[in-house]
């Protein structure tokens, strides 16, 4: 029995550690407190977002993490802890995290892993305020779109010139 609580114990921690690699960005959280129905709230946001929040034992996570040699503040796993992993887009995923937690007064953010480098709570809600990956798109393509309408236009101009002149003598012919 001792050896197949060990094997489950070592699949918790392989599962963390796949979970951690395959993310972007990983958020510790406090949830104690919160009710059934919030926290579900926060799980179907989360999943909106391309994002899902487990639960695990904290000495598991430390030694997943510990595995993945990733060097973390100890006050990220103390006391109950929620991981929320995310491969999409980490600044939505930090705006949703970050809104919840303004919400919800038994919620509160401990940190983070971006790129696997700690976050501290003050980090990540600064990465919330960060414009979203499509909202940065959009100004590129308006970025580079500009010079070119006006190009567009400049090179039009004298024609569009020509046409009126042209049209105003047969106007008056």
């Amino acid at each position: 029995m001792a050896q197949a609580v060990r094997n489950a114990k070592a699949d918790v921690v392989e599962a963390i550690k796949s979970n951690v690699e395959a993310s972007s960005i990983v958020l510790f959280t406090d949830f104690k407190g919160l009710t059934v129905g919030e926290v579900t709230k926060l799980r179907r946001q989360l999943k909106a977002d391309g994002a899902s929040m487990k639960v695990f034992k904290n000495t598991l996570a430390r030694r997943a993490l510990a595995e993945l040699n990733i060097e973390f503040p100890e006050t990220f796993l103390i006391g109950p802890s929620g991981l929320i992993y995310s491969n999409g887009d980490p600044t939505k995923v930090a705006k949703t995290v970050v809104n919840f937690s303004k919400e919800a007064q038994n919620f509160a953010i401990k940190g983070g892993l971006y790129e696997k480098s700690a976050l501290s709570e003050a980090k990540v809600k600064a990465f919330a305020s960060l414009p979203g990956r499509e909202e940065l798109l959009a100004k590129v393509v308006g970025s580079i779109k500009a010079p070119l309408s006006g190009l567009v236009n400049s090179l039009s101009g004298p024609m569009r010139g020509l046409v009126y002149t042209l049209n105003s003598i047969k106007e008056k012919k």
